[in-house]
């Protein structure tokens, strides 16, 4: 078996889950905005979400904000993603474990990797 060089390093992915914000409207604005364009190396945010009113995301694009429909939802599917960008391994079922988190009775722990 051929050796092969090791992966470089990736960057540690930031980002923050809370049920609600005590900004001012709009909740995910200015605030939010200036936060972030503040933090340092160190301090940045990939990705979060206040999960009464939006998310944010935030790559070498920019950062995008968005407010209503499902934030915490949407949180999980803009993690997920970001998180096989950067993967080493096989994804695991992830089906298999949201049947395992509402304690459905199809649910089969060989399901799950």
């Amino acid at each position: 078996m051929a050796l092969r060089r090791p992966r470089s390093p990736i960057a540690i992915l930031g980002g923050i889950l809370a049920l609600d914000s005590g900004w001012s409207n709009p909740t995910l604005g200015q605030s939010l905005r200036d936060v972030l364009a503040e933090a340092s190396e160190f301090e940045e945010l990939d990705i979060g979400c206040a999960a009464s009113c939006g998310l944010f995301t935030r790559d070498a694009d920019g950062l995008t904000i968005a407010l209503g429909g499902k934030p915490a939802t949407a949180f999980l599917l803009e993690l997920t993603s970001l998180l096989q960008t950067v993967a080493t391994v096989g994804m695991m079922g992830v089906g298999a474990y949201a049947r395992w988190l509402c304690n459905m009775p199809s649910f089969q722990a060989d399901d799950i990797f």
